[in-house]
């Protein structure tokens, strides 16, 4: 074989492994193309999901709920911010323009008898003669407990303490005005005493003082 043909011969060679080395990158390159846009595609039909963010049937799920809480929640205002029955007539009860409650004072009359232990004719009819008038007048008055009577014996422990509250000398009748369950004045009936006999002069006695009293308020 001549050079040229040995030439010849090795350059269709080189053509040859050139070609082969050539179509074996670019089948290598295609493949490698082909597996990027596989994943391109795959990545595009996923959904994009940031951090911090909803899909949109989330959205749709908050965006249905809101309306409702914030109808409970302005309903709650409203039903708070409305008056209550008791919340006016709390309002309705008011001081009067002198700082003072428009209830009325709790007035009362109490009828005190004090006696000793040994007790005579004439002081156990003053008591009894005294009582009878002021129940027989004021019914309506000790019903309401704005009038009541205590007999009581002032030599016992308990109550000696009236003898000087009273400077009671005697079995005395003492008519005592409270307003609140505080006293705040007090009368000695001594003429009891004297009118005891004369009933209708005793029974007037008693009610007019009584009466005084009762109308203080």
């Amino acid at each position: 074989m001549t050079v040229k043909n040995l030439l010849t011969a090795a350059l269709l060679v080189f053509v040859v492994v050139s070609l082969g080395v050539f179509v074996a990158k670019e089948a290598g390159r295609r493949s490698t193309l082909s597996g990027q846009e596989k994943m391109v595609e795959t990545q595009s039909t996923l959904p994009t999901l940031e951090e911090g963010t909803t899909s949109a049937e989330e959205d749709t799920e908050v965006s249905s709920a809101t309306p409702s809480t914030q109808g409970a929640t302005f309903e709650g205002m409203t039903e708070a911010s409305e008056p209550t029955p008791e919340s006016e007539e709390a309002s309705a009860t008011v001081a009067t323009t002198d700082g003072s409650s428009n209830q009325p004072d709790t007035i009362q009359v109490i009828a005190y008898y004090f006696h000793y232990t040994n007790r005579c004719r004439t002081c156990l009819k003053i008591e009894s003669t005294a009582r009878e008038a002021m129940e027989e007048v004021f019914a309506e008055n000790f019903a309401s407990g704005e009038l009541v009577w205590h007999s009581l014996d002032m030599e016992k422990p308990e109550n000696e303490h009236f003898v000087y509250d009273y400077d009671l000398p005697m079995p005395s009748l003492v008519l005592v005005l409270t307003k609140e369950e505080i006293e705040v004045d007090w009368k000695r009936l001594d003429d009891t005493w004297t009118l005891i006999r004369n009933k209708e002069s005793f029974t007037n006695y008693v009610v007019e003082e009584t009466q005084a009293y009762l109308g203080v308020h």
